[in-house]
Formats: C-alpha cells, sequence, structure tokens
C-alpha cells in the first residue's frame, strides 16, 4: 500500500475517534471524517489497481508523498478549526434553528420565483435546440460532441440565468427539514427534474448530479442543525444515496455513450475513481500554465467577471487560459482531463499550495461547521452545504474553479441580507401592531 493509503486510513480513525467526542450528537456526519472517509474509499479503490493492473500507470513515489502531505495538512487545519471553537463546544447540544416561519415563507416565495425562471430558460433552451437538431433528446451524443468541440453553444445569458437554480436547489433541501409538506416536496422534485433537462441541452454534463448532491448536502446539513441525534438509520440513508447515485450516474454514462449498462457502472466508474490520481502524478511533473494570479483554482471568479464585462463589450482578463489539458494514463476513446484538487493548487502555487491549501480547507469546512451547529443561521446551513459538497468531489476536482460556485455565495448572502431586512420590518411592524391594541 503507499503513503498516502496509510495516511489516509490512519487520520480515517483519528478523525473518527475526534469526532466522537467533539460532535457528540452529529456522529459522524462532520468534515473532518467525511474528507477522509470519502478519499480513504477512492485510495482503497486506487489500490486493488495495483493488482488488478488495468491502468499500465502507478502513482510515483514523490507524488504519493506529496499526496499524504496534503491529507496531514488539512487534518491540522482541522485541528485548528476544533482548538478554536472548542470553549463553545458546551452549546452543541442546543437543539434551536433561527429561522423563524416569516422568513420560511420569504424563502419558499422566493423558491418559487427561481423555479419560474430556471423553467422559462430551460424551455427556452430546448426551442433553440428543436431549431437545431429536431428531437434533442434522440441526438444527445451529437450535440455533446459539438458542444464540447466548440461547434455549437447556447447563448452565454442562458446558461448564466440558469445558475440561481442552485440557489432554489439549497433553498428546498432547507425546507424539506423544516417544513415537512407536500407542496414542498413537490417543487424539489420538479426542480430536480428540471435540472436533469438542464443538463441534457448541453450533451448531458454534470450538471444534474451536481444538483443532486448539492440538494442532499443541504438536507443532511439541516437535519443536523434541528438537533435530531444521528443514529444507524441515517447511515442507511447516505449509503442507500450513494448506491442510487452510483447507478444513476451509470445510466446517465450509459446514455450519453450509448454502452452497456454494466459497462458503465463497473468499467466508467472504475476509471474516474483511479484515473485522478493518475492524472495528479502526470501533472505534478507538467503543471498547467499561468498567466493570472490563481487563475486555475479560482477560475470562475476570472470567467464571471469577463462574462459580465462581455455584456457591455469588452474584456477584464484577455487570455484567460480556458483550455482542458489531458493525461496521457490511459488507452481509452477520449483523452482524460480530469484530476483531484491538488492539481490546481500546485499548478497556481506550486509546493506551497498544497499545503497551505488543504490547511485552509480543513480549517473553514470545520470552523463553519461549528459555526452552522452554534448558531443556526440560514446562511451558514447554506454555505456549510456547499462546503460539503466541495469536500466531497475534491478528489475529481476543485468547485471554485467553476463560475456557479461564486454565484451561488453571492446569491446565498444576498439571499440573507432580504431575509434580515424583512424580519426587521415585520418585528417593526409587529411591534407597532401591538402598541396601538394594547
Amino acid at each position: 500500500m503507499t503513503l498516502s493509503t496509510w495516511t489516509s486510513f490512519l487520520l480515517l480513525l483519528l478523525s473518527g475517534i475526534i469526532g466522537h467526542f467533539f460532535y457528540r450528537k452529529q456522529g459522524l456526519f462532520n468534515p473532518i471524517f467525511v474528507f477522509f472517509g470519502v478519499w480513504s474509499v477512492n485510495l482503497l479503490i486506487f489500490e486493488f489497481d495495483s493488482y488488478v493492473k488495468y491502468f499500465p500507470l502507478t502513482l510515483g513515489r514523490f507524488a504519493d508523498v506529496w499526496l499524504a502531505v496534503s491529507l496531514v495538512c488539512f487534518f491540522l487545519g482541522s485541528l485548528f478549526a476544533l482548538f478554536i471553537m472548542k470553549k463553545k463546544t458546551a452549546l452543541l447540544s442546543v437543539s434551536s434553528i433561527e429561522l423563524s416561519s416569516f422568513n420560511r415563507e420569504i424563502v419558499w416565495y422566493i423558491s418559487l420565483i427561481l423555479f419560474i425562471l430556471f423553467f422559462v430558460v430551460v424551455m427556452y433552451k430546448y426551442s433553440i435546440l428543436y431549431q437545431f437538431y429536431g428531437n434533442p433528446f434522440t441526438q444527445l451524443q451529437y450535440i455533446r460532441g459539438e458542444t464540447n468541440a466548440g461547434l455549437f453553444a447556447l447563448p452565454f445569458y442562458l446558461n448564466f440565468f440558469t445558475l440561481p437554480a442552485y440557489l432554489l436547489i439549497t433553498n428546498l433541501g432547507v425546507l424539506v427539514v423544516l417544513d415537512k409538506n407536500k407542496k414542498v416536496l413537490f417543487l424539489s422534485g420538479l426542480t430536480l427534474v428540471l435540472s436533469c433537462l438542464n443538463a441534457m441541452s448541453v450533451g448531458m454534463r454534470g450538471g444534474f448530479l451536481n444538483s443532486l448532491l448539492l440538494f442532499f448536502c443541504s438536507v443532511v446539513t439541516t437535519y443536523i442543525v434541528v438537533g435530531k441525534k444521528v443514529n444507524i438509520r441515517h447511515y442507511i440513508y447516505v449509503g442507500v444515496f450513494i448506491l442510487l447515485t452510483i447507478v444513476l450516474f451509470s445510466m446517465w454514462l450509459c446514455w450519453r455513450s450509448h454502452e452497456t449498462f454494466l459497462a458503465s457502472l463497473f468499467e466508467h466508474n472504475y476509471v474516474y475513481l483511479v484515473g485522478p490520481f493518475l492524472a495528479y502524478g502526470y501533472f505534478l511533473s507538467k503543471p498547467w500554465p499561468v498567466f493570472y494570479w490563481g487563475e486555475w483554482t479560482f477560475r470562475g471568479i476570472y470567467q464571471l467577471l469577463n462574462s459580465l464585462a462581455s455584456f457591455m463589450g469588452y474584456t477584464i482578463f484577455p487570455g484567460l487560459n480556458t483550455k482542458s489539458y489531458y493525461a496521457p494514463i490511459i488507452d481509452i476513446d477520449h483523452p482524460f482531463n480530469t484530476t483531484n484538487y491538488l492539481t490546481y493548487l500546485f499548478s497556481d502555487f506550486g509546493y506551497g499550495g498544497m499545503v497551505v491549501g488543504p490547511f485552509l480547507l480543513g480549517f473553514v469546512s470545520n470552523y463553519l461547521f461549528c459555526r452552522v451547529i452554534l448558531y443556526r443561521k440560514l446562511i451558514d446551513i447554506q454555505l456549510m452545504a456547499y462546503i460539503w459538497f466541495t469536500l466531497i468531489l475534491t478528489f475529481r476536482g476543485v468547485s471554485t474553479n467553476g463560475v456557479y460556485f461564486w454565484v451561488l455565495i453571492c446569491l446565498i448572502i444576498l439571499q440573507w441580507r432580504v431575509l434580515k431586512i424583512k424580519s426587521i420590518q415585520y418585528d417593526g411592524a409587529h411591534n407597532l401592531y401591538l402598541e396601538k391594541t394594547l
């Protein structure tokens, strides 16, 4: 076994012990354990490849050591956050939540508006696709090929106006737990179906799976905040969700590539789990070129600013690198460009990035999780759901690289400000009413 695998399992054991004593009611649902759980499982699958030798390459010693270093740095960052918050651990048994029925009603109406916008934009996308391709559902592979080759692209503003759907999904994930009524469940189902259709409009990209995972993270975070103790039943639910997601992803690949379901279920998933480790090792010796500070890690910010500036006819960051780089790690029918988050950090910041980046990720995720449990604010719940999403996907990328990451953060903050203003207005009007009636 590689050094990084031993390191990951050792830290997984330590994080389980720490989580048991620090996060009492939350059980194993805490950032430090989830992170090492995801990485340990993936590294175990990677170790299996050393026996079956599906991939012709192995992870070099140098890349293995730096991967182990990054895991240790995440662990240290997590411990630092817990050390800062340790004086407040007595409050971790609080079970109230700062989201009044009045605010929940506002969040519901915001969600309805966002759903209508999402529905209109997706339907308009399909009207364009029908003009070019006829029935788009029979041309998914062709649409994907032309989209990847740059031969076809839907108008930018349409893709931009689908980004608020991520706020819609996090809102519904919170409301499903707090309100528990049929209208929220119904709208959540419609939103996920619409997310699937939206992803299919660009050739079945991973947007739908992102939406599904983000919804799940929002539900789990809110459930933890409500104060209910985690038991074996909840771990079973998570296991069922993981299995269903794997099956759904396999069906997605099967439909997109016209291969058999079993080939997608076993071979393609195996490639996507093992390949990022080997790609990371390859790119460690051949990092991506950088023209702007933090270009790969924070490319979402650069793309967002360029996109907004394009409405006024100019570009803020000319020459921004949008090229995909591929690792020759396996002979498959298409190049492999999926790698873990360390490649982004190393390309932007060198070896220091692989030390500081994981440390900050561990610190921020555990610090915010403590804030969620302590203060139970909607903004913290939704940001924490996004942190879960980011942690789970670190083995195959970095969320800050996408425009959607920064748009969602801005929308979460904006919604929180609106709720604060409306709450102040509501409290003021209510107090004035009491003064007049008493």
